[in-house]
């Protein structure tokens, strides 16, 4: 799980950096959504981790964090 939560992460970290240019609204609305919600799935598997798993606790607290930041690069 902490694996999953690391890459969920950081491709949800990375996506700060792509512009999202829609011409519709809803489209682009959708792409935010899909965003928050990938990031909420890698932030939640991060902490039942860090909770249920002996090993690999950097790995998911780098999930926590990455995940967090792209939660927060969703809200546009």
């Amino acid at each position: 799980m902490a694996i999953t939560s690391l890459v969920l992460g950081v491709w949800c970290a990375l996506s700060i950096f792509e512009d999202i240019e829609v011409d519709d609204a809803g489209l682009e609305a959708l792409a935010y959504g899909v965003q928050a919600a990938v990031s909420a799935i890698g932030l939640a598997l991060g902490i039942v981790s860090l909770n249920v798993s002996k090993r690999g606790k950097g790995m998911a607290i780098a999930g926590i964090v990455t995940s967090a930041v792209g939660l927060l690069a969703a809200i546009p």
